[in-house]
């Protein structure tokens, strides 16, 4: 049996293009809750929502109202969105130059749960989003 030719890979984000600092946006999010940042991680991984955000069920308005709902705070969308965005590393895990060399080749996609917050900040924030010429694909 031959062995069939690669034409694409495929990349998730978190932890392999971009560096998470969960601490760092829940340092911001808990500022004046009575729950320390850990605390509010930990409620919020075990939010029954939770895996319906990572998986793009709820919007990302909806998910700053539960939030405010849950755990109180009077951020705006704005406010929220920004500290929310704390967890993404400024700086890319791989430059330009991995996927300009392997786009000549492959097809290239990106496959994660990552949130539609986040997708947002990283599709105006880093180049690399270019390389995709099928975007990203959601994880269900």
């Amino acid at each position: 049996m031959r062995a069939r030719k690669v034409r694409a890979v495929i990349f998730d984000i978190g932890r392999v293009l971009i560096r998470l600092d969960v601490a760092r946006a829940m340092n911001g999010m808990a500022s004046g809750l009575s729950l320390s940042p850990e605390e509010l991680w930990s409620a919020i991984e075990k939010d029954p929502r939770w895996k319906d955000w990572q998986e793009g069920r709820i919007s990302a308005r909806d998910w700053h109202l539960r939030m405010k709902q849950r755990f109180g705070g009077s951020a705006t969308f704005e406010e929220f969105t920004e500290t929310w965005n704390l967890a993404l590393d400024p700086e890319p895990i791989h430059g330009n130059e991995l996927f300009e060399k392997l786009s000549r080749n492959y097809r290239l996609a990106l496959l994660s749960n990552t949130d539609p917050i986040h997708v947002a900040h990283m599709e105006s924030r880093y180049d690399f989003f270019s390389y995709f010429r099928r975007g990203l694909i959601p994880a269900r």
